[in-house]
Parts: structure tokens; sequence; C-alpha cells
């Protein structure tokens, strides 16, 4: 795909005036091929600029009925989660009611389940820099999570953090994390979004694919119907705390191991959106320079730093904002431009969409290295 014909198609898809049908169809022949090089069945575009957003998709939802992507059509956002929460965080910090740099464990009634002490010496500035000790995920249900370094002294990215945060949240609110982030992401204007799963998200929801188109259980959706059910008897699933998810999962038939992982709500990956919501985000951030996510905190590569709960890249004096997400079938990426106020959004339904997404953000935004330098999902 040549650049100049994809940035045609993203300044028309955010002209005021009408687009050129001729010019619009031509970029949209240049993505679908695109597409297909990467053996990606559907994709949700959102392209940022200033105050404008501008959403495209393209292919199916579900290859085997055909059904197109459309604008409602519900993504896994992955590992895109992170920084959504971690923008929820920062406004508990802001209201003084969460320290970045007290011990976790000194919001809890007893200490999380760390078999080390350095654990105790945990923060949220931790957990939001990846700089924790702890693992991505832990594989073994009942057994105390390890410290792989001393808190604050390396970058090591970690899913597990989020959930021990999340946790403190859940403590210091009263409420649950899908209550919690669901004022968080009305606020953001982000309506079709939710970090459980709906049962009104099956007749939009994408279905995942592996590489070469090959169909992959649609693990988050079965996981959520049966959360659902085993729901029906307490509370609804929107109010269910980590305890109550993990607590659940073994009773479930097949029972499921009671592992972070597993659970949803699950502020690390279990958000759901449509390229649109999402893009609300960016544009958020776009227009909010000076947050205190997007100052460079600790250096992971030549162009990146992180930030609190995002990715940065750092060319000289330019600052960008990034986050990849990968869930079984589904990748994803976020990219914003601080100088140019300029972001892109790309989700797709396949194991495939890491080359699709990077190039959408070449193509759209230009060379950006960073991308392509650092370590996460």
């Amino acid at each position: 795909m040549k650049r100049s014909a994809f940035a045609a198609l993203a300044a028309t898809a955010l002209a005021a005036a009408g687009p050129s049908a001729r010019l619009r169809a031509a970029g949209l022949s240049l993505v679908s091929q695109e597409m297909q090089w990467a053996g990606v069945p559907g994709a949700s575009l959102a392209m940022i600029r200033d105050t404008s957003v501008a959403a495209a998709h393209f292919g199916v939802r579900d290859a085997a009925t055909r059904a197109p992507v459309t604008a409602d059509t519900i993504f896994e956002a992955a590992s895109l989660s992170k920084p959504v929460f971690a923008f929820a965080v920062l406004a508990l910090v802001r209201a003084g009611k969460l320290d970045l740099d007290r011990s976790l464990d000194a919001y809890l009634p007893q200490p999380y389940p760390i078999a080390d002490p350095r654990g105790k010496a945990i923060t949220a500035r931790h957990v939001l820099t990846h700089t924790s000790g702890l693992a991505n995920w832990r594989h073994a249900a009942g057994e105390p999570l390890k410290l792989h370094f001393s808190p604050g002294t390396r970058y090591r990215y970690s899913g597990e953090g989020f959930y021990f945060l999340q946790t403190v949240v859940e403590r210091i609110t009263g409420r649950s994390t899908s209550q919690f982030m669901r004022a968080a992401l009305d606020r953001l204007g982000m309506r079709r979004s939710s970090y459980v799963w709906r049962r009104s998200y099956a007749r939009d929801a994408a279905l995942p694919y592996g590489l070469n188109g090959r169909p992959l259980r649609h693990d988050t959706a079965l996981l959520g119907d049966e959360l659902i059910a085993a729901a029906a008897d307490t509370k609804p699933l929107s109010a269910w705390t980590v305890a109550d998810a993990l607590a659940a999962l073994p009773r479930l038939r097949p029972p499921r191991a009671a592992l972070p992982w597993n659970a949803m709500p699950n502020a690390a990956w279990s958000l759901l959106t449509t390229g649109s919501d999402y893009a609300r985000f960016v544009q958020a951030l776009l227009q909010h320079p000076d947050d205190p996510m997007l100052r460079p905190a600790v250096r992971v590569g030549r162009y990146v730093w992180r930030g609190l709960g995002i990715a940065l890249q750092k060319r000289g004096a330019a600052l960008s904002f990034f986050h990849t997400g990968a869930n079984p079938g589904f990748k994803a990426v976020m990219f914003g431009d601080l100088r140019a106020k300029r972001g892109v959004v790309s989700f797709t339904n396949s194991d495939g969409g890491f080359p699709f997404n990077m190039h959408v953000v070449e193509r759209v935004l230009g060379d950006q290295p960073a991308v392509f330098d650092l370590e996460q999902p």
C-alpha cells in the first residue's frame, strides 16, 4: 500500500466536505489489498485530527456468514484496556484517594499473595510503569506470585501487576472494576464499551481468526456467557469484584482455573469496544498533552519510554503515545502524535493483524519506529 494513497484516504475521511467517490474507492481497494496480504478478515480504523474523528470499516466480522464490519462491531481491545484503566486510576490520584508511591498492600486488609517480602514495596507507579517485578501472568492456580526483581529497579511487562492494582481500586472505591470503569467510559463518551461481556454484543461482535483465516474459539464470549449464567443467582456480572470472579471460575462447567487471565472484568485485557469509541480516548489524550500519563518515566528502548499505563515514543523533542494489544484472534494498536494532534486506532480480528496495524500507523502518521521496538503483547 502506498503511503500517499492511504494518507489521501485518511485526509478525505477527515475532510468536512463530502469525499471524492473515486479517491475513496481507490483507498478502500488499497486497504483491502493490505488486509488480504496480512490474512485479516476484518478491520476497524479510526483516524483522529484535532477535534475530528473519522472511522472506516473493512472486511467481515464473521467469515462464515460474511457479516460485515460496521461502526457497531465490537472488538477485543486486549492490552489497549490498560491505558484506559490507567486514565481512570489517575483520576483517583488527583482526587487524593490513591497515592502513586504508597505500598499497594497498605490499602488491603491483608497482603496480596506474593511469595516475596519485596512485594510489600510495590506501588501503583511500579504497576503503571511495568516495573513491579511481577511476570505478565501466572499459570498455576493457588500459587503465590513470584518477583523477578526488586520493584522499581527494572522493566518487565506485567498484566498481573494491573490485576493487583485492580484489586486495590475496588477496595478504595467500594465498587467493582466494571462499575468503576463504567463511570470513566461514560465520561469519555465510550458508550458501546465495557470491561465485561454483554449478551447484546453477540449480534455485533467480531469473531477471532488465526493465521491463514483459521476460525478460533471465541473464548471471551464463551467465558462471558458462562459468567453471566453463574451471576444469575447472585448479582449482575457488572457488579462482580475480583474475589467474585476468581471464586466462580472453578464452579463453571467445565471448570476454569482460578487465574487472573481467566477472570472478567480484567483491567489488563477485557475491554470490549469499537474503533470509534476507542478513538474518543485517544482524542482525550491528544487534547491533554500535559497529562501525567504522558510523562516519560522509564526508558525501555531506543525510542521507547513508559509513562503511566502507556508506551511513549520520544524522538528529540517530539513525543507520541501508543499501545498494542493481543488476545487470541485479535490484534490492535493505537498511536497519537502529540505535536501534530493526530492519531489512529486499528482493530483487527486476526492473529495476523499486527503487520496490518503497523502499516496503518506508518501510512497515516509516517515512520514510527517505536511500535517495532517494544516488548509487549
